[in-house]
């Protein structure tokens, strides 16, 4: 049996509940920011200690019921978003699925270019994927985030270090140099 489509109604009501809803998904996502700011601010100043937890670990799972790896994630997040200078305009504009997707790329020079492309409802998330690692592969020395996170007596520290890809040629250069240092330092 094919079920009939309903016609679409139009009026005052339907326009209000379309609102409603858009307004309600763009908090969402401006909570969801806010949530990731208010955890690197807790981690940061080590609110957790107070709070009576041994570790930064033991506060997520017990008093959030969020894993630890996923908090770590969020604070990373947050922490690049502070470094792009996102303000919460930016963050309400973009839904969260296509904002992570960005945030490998997303600095203060470029982020309303990358903003533009995620507000974009004819680029996918996928097609967003493709767009960064074009963007990452396009300059022969791009830069690379990574994250190290080391466990220590006062929770983890995080840290980020910035890897370079070089041409065969400046590695070749790189090694001579490396070599030359090494041999400098056996005969000093």
């Amino acid at each position: 049996m094919v079920k009939k489509r309903r016609p679409i109604r139009k009026g005052a009501v339907h326009v209000r509940a379309r609102t409603r809803t858009l307004e309600t998904v763009k908090g969402l996502h401006i909570a969801y920011w806010k949530f990731t700011s208010n955890l690197l601010y807790v981690y940061d100043q080590g609110y957790w200690r107070d709070w009576g937890y041994d570790s930064f670990r033991e506060y997520c799972e017990k008093e959030l019921n969020y894993g630890y790896g996923k908090a770590l994630y969020l604070i990373r997040t947050a922490t690049v978003g502070y470094d792009a200078r996102l303000t919460n305009k930016d963050r309400g504009l973009v839904p969260w699925t296509k904002m992570r997707e960005i945030l490998p790329v997303l600095t203060k020079e470029n982020k309303d270019e990358w903003i533009s492309k995620a507000r974009s409802r004819e680029i996918t998330v996928m097609d967003l994927r493709r767009l960064v690692r074009i963007e990452m592969k396009k300059e022969t020395l791009s830069r690379r985030r990574r994250w190290a996170v080391r466990s220590s007596e006062d929770g983890p520290e995080v840290t980020l270090r910035e890897t370079r890809k070089v041409i065969e040629e400046q590695r070749e250069q790189i090694e001579r140099l490396t070599e030359t240092v090494r041999n400098y330092k056996r005969y000093k």
